[in-house]
C-alpha cells in the first residue's frame, strides 16, 4: 500500500472517528442538579440539616486545610443583588444538609452512566491511537482486513447496500 493510500485510509478512519466521537459526546449523562433536589426537599420539608457538631467539625477540618491564597470569608456579590456587596461564606451544601435520598439514588445511576461514559471514551481514543499507528507504519498484511472490508462494501450493489441502511422489522 503506497503512502497515497495509507494518506487517504487514514483520512477515512479519522472522519469516522469524528462521527462516532460526536456522537458518544451527545450521549455524555447529565449530573442531577443538587440544588433542584434540595430545594424541593426544603419546600416539602423533607430536607435534613447534618447536626452541629458534625458542621462544625467539617468548617474546622475546611479552616485548617485552607491554602495560602485561599480564605473562608470572602467578598463576593450577593445573592443576586449587584448593589449588596458583602463578606460571605461560601459553604458546600451537603456539608450543612444531608443529600436528599432521591437526588442520592440519581447520583448513583449518574455516576455508573458516567463510568461506562468514560470506559466507552477511552476505547475510542485507544482504537483510533491504535488505528493511527497501524496505518503509519503497519505492514501492508497487517492492513489486508481493513482493504478486504473496504473491498467488499466497493462490490456491492447500491440496492444491496441501501438495503442495509433500513431499519430491521
Amino acid at each position: 500500500m503506497n503512502q497515497h493510500q495509507r494518506k487517504f485510509l487514514l483520512d477515512q478512519i479519522e472522519g469516522i472517528y469524528k462521527t462516532e466521537k460526536q456522537a458518544l459526546n451527545d450521549r455524555k449523562p447529565n449530573a442531577p442538579s443538587l440544588n433542584n433536589y434540595l430545594i424541593a426537599a426544603i419546600l416539602d420539608g423533607s430536607a435534613v440539616m447534618h447536626p452541629p457538631e458534625h458542621i462544625k467539625e467539617e468548617m474546622r477540618k475546611r479552616v485548617r486545610d485552607l491554602g495560602k491564597s485561599e480564605a473562608l470569608v470572602g467578598v463576593k456579590s450577593g445573592w443576586g443583588r449587584s448593589s449588596d456587596d458583602s463578606d460571605e461564606i461560601n459553604v458546600p451544601a451537603l456539608l450543612l444538609y444531608k443529600a436528599p435520598p432521591a437526588f442520592a439514588t440519581e447520583w448513583e445511576k449518574y455516576e455508573a452512566a458516567a463510568q461506562a461514559w468514560e470506559a466507552e471514551k477511552a476505547a475510542l481514543e485507544s482504537s483510533i491511537n491504535a488505528m493511527r499507528i497501524k496505518v503509519q507504519v503497519g505492514s501492508d498484511k497487517a492492513l489486508m482486513a481493513l482493504v478486504d472490508q473496504a473491498d467488499k462494501i466497493c462490490s456491492m450493489s447500491l440496492s444491496a447496500s441501501s438495503r442495509l441502511m433500513l431499519p430491521s422489522a
